[in-house]
């Protein structure tokens, strides 16, 4: 199927959307790398607990999709898994984005490092230059690096501007892409931003380097989610890849183990002024919840399925910087919940109102069409028919189904 599709342009997104509750998705997983990335962007949704969680990711990163999951007990939330996807695939700004980053000519300034999450990155031109390739941009969303840098001290001969500081220029970090305007017409915008910073005179340069250098909160919360993200990642290749199943015993040493990596994780921070964990530690205190419960005998208990499957839509969510459900909809990293994913994910649920002149209670009021019971208003992507109230010829409340509207 993928072979017999046209082939990607640079002026035009194509999303696929693959959904399933087998096994049998892992066979895509070994489709080569190279075919993948050709193809278009594949999100994956893997359902209940029989869906192979490792395979639906790796078919995702592979196509830079996202992969979520929904678990037995939001069977009713399909709907709207598939428009947390939808809600960036409507809301396309741009492809072929890329950010090229110049360090500025004479500087001696060199590209060390680039941190960028699940997007490949490169750095070019003996460590002056660099890129991050990003790919498709959805509207309302923010994608933040972190680029480390190799400053060279200031020299002896540097002159002062009015006797205090001297601004030198850095790096240059330039934004190409695709950009498709209201008339459908694609423009390729460049954008660009200098990196600029104010030295010491050479006569105060001793006494800076005597001050402790500490980065800025919002950097810090960065460096701080990269390296959550690092510890995830190493903590599933090298805990839970190899696992053939999850038991009680099994589960809850892992949990032991994730909670005690997180507790030195936030040690060796605890003197970062500014930073603010409040929201990882909260969803690692989740990953560690539900490996502690899997395979318990308890019905209410997360399948071992499950609990790889929330760690595995977690990465995902966190290495696109983009939200993925995690269980159900309503389950979404809240750092990339943007306005457009709570809208669309709203319009999954139509509102039901009785007629004027309704006696009101559960019965079905009568009606003269099969949507007489559905409150008028602008067809959502998908309607979670779950929330409908039906009645068929007889004024007989019918069962719900999924319907899609166009």
């Amino acid at each position: 199927m993928l072979s017999e599709l046209p082939a990607r342009t640079s002026s035009r997104a194509s999303f696929i959307i693959l959904v399933t509750d087998t096994k049998e998705s892992s066979r895509f997983s070994k489709l080569p790398r190279e075919f993948l990335k050709n193809q278009p962007v594949v999100h994956t949704i893997g359902l209940g607990a029989a869906h192979d969680p490792k395979a639906l990711l790796s078919i995702a990163e592979e196509s830079h999709g996202t992969y979520s999951f929904v678990d037995d007990q939001n069977t009713d939330s399909i709907p709207g898994a598939v428009a947390v996807c939808l809600s960036g695939i409507k809301a396309v700004a741009a492809v072929g984005t890329r950010v090229s980053l110049e360090a500025a000519v004479g500087s001696g300034v060199r590209v060390e490092r680039i941190e960028s999450g699940g997007y490949s990155s490169a750095i070019t031109g003996e460590k002056t230059s660099g890129e991050i390739t990003v790919g498709v941009l959805y509207a309302g969303e923010a994608k933040s690096f972190i680029v480390h840098l190799n400053v060279p001290a200031v020299p002896p001969t540097s002159a002062s501007v009015d006797g205090c500081c001297d601004k030198q220029e850095l790096l240059t970090a330039s934004f190409f892409g695709q950009y498709t305007t209201s008339d459908g017409d694609a423009s390729p915008p460049k954008i660009q931003a200098t990196l600029s910073v104010q030295r010491s005179p050479p006569e105060g340069v001793a006494v800076a380097a005597s001050l402790q250098k500490v980065p800025v909160p919002v950097v810090m919360d960065q460096i701080a989610q990269f390296g959550v993200l690092d510890m995830v990642t190493t903590f599933v290749e090298n805990e839970i890849w190899e696992l053939s199943s999850i038991t009680a015993e099994v589960g809850a040493a892992m949990a032991t183990k994730l909670q005690s990596w997180w507790e030195e994780f936030v040690q060796a921070r605890q003197f970062w002024s500014g930073l603010d964990l409040g929201v990882l530690e909260v969803e690692i205190n989740k990953m560690v919840t539900i490996l502690a419960a899997a395979g318990s005998s308890s019905c209410s208990s997360p399948s071992p399925v499950s609990a790889t499957a929330y760690m595995l839509s977690w990465l995902s969510s966190y290495q696109t910087q983009r939200p993925t459900a995690m269980g159900s909809p309503s389950n979404v990293a809240p750092a990339f919940a943007t306005l457009s994913v709570q809208l669309t994910v709203q319009e999954t649920t139509t509102i039901i109102t009785a007629p004027a002149g309704s006696l009101g209670g559960d019965s079905c009021p009568p009606c003269e069409c099969d949507d007489a019971c559905v409150e008028a208003r602008p067809p959502p992507a998908l309607v979670q028919a779950s929330n409908v109230r039906r009645c068929n010829s007889s004024n007989v409340e019918a069962p719900p189904k999924l319907r899609a509207v166009a």
